[in-house]
């Protein structure tokens, strides 16, 4: 996945989106949780 994408995500995606930004060096683990998260909040 490219930035721009990941960059998107995080800013309109919150609060994990937030959280993202805050571990941008581990965003990749935090992309994951964020995908979890959001799914089960559209459940």
């Amino acid at each position: 996945m490219d930035m721009a994408s990941f960059y998107i995500i995080t800013s309109t995606a919150s609060p994990c989106g937030f959280i993202s930004q805050l571990n941008f060096r581990i965003f990749e683990n935090r992309y994951l949780f964020c995908l979890v998260e959001l799914s089960l909040l559209k459940s």
